[in-house]
């Protein structure tokens, strides 16, 4: 059984600091919240996590193609639409990817991006 953090007395974390080992607490990371929907339809609303450099590369692309004030879900919801409009190309695509991440061994579609999302970044740099 876990202990209850609240059931730690003042004083041991006191003793703590006196000891010479400062209590530390990690940063939670910066939570990044656009919204953007469709004032003339019902909305749906999907959370979505990205890896920094496609949140980088979403908000690079939205800043060009809009004047939203949140271009990286305005660039996503384009995006989405875009691939939604092309259903066959974007299946077939989707199929080609996923049997090369396979023959590669990547578990995750994440875990396939980092690399060439990463060396774009430092490309543009």
């Amino acid at each position: 059984m876990c202990p209850d953090p609240s059931a730690v007395s003042n004083t041991e974390t006191e003793d703590r600091v006196k000891a010479g080992k400062p209590t530390t607490r990690r940063q939670q990371p910066k939570l990044i919240e656009e919204p953007s929907g469709d004032l003339a339809r019902a909305n749906y609303w999907v959370k979505v996590g990205l890896l920094q450099s496609q949140v980088k590369a979403l908000t690079r692309l939205g800043k060009r193609w809009t004047n939203s004030k949140s271009p990286c879900t305005q660039a996503a919801r384009l995006l989405i639409s875009l691939g939604l409009l092309n259903e066959a190309d974007t299946e077939a695509k989707l199929r080609v990817l996923a049997n090369y991440m396979e023959s590669e061994g990547f578990q995750t579609l994440g875990q396939y991006c980092a690399g060439p999302m990463r060396a774009k970044e430092l490309l543009r740099k």
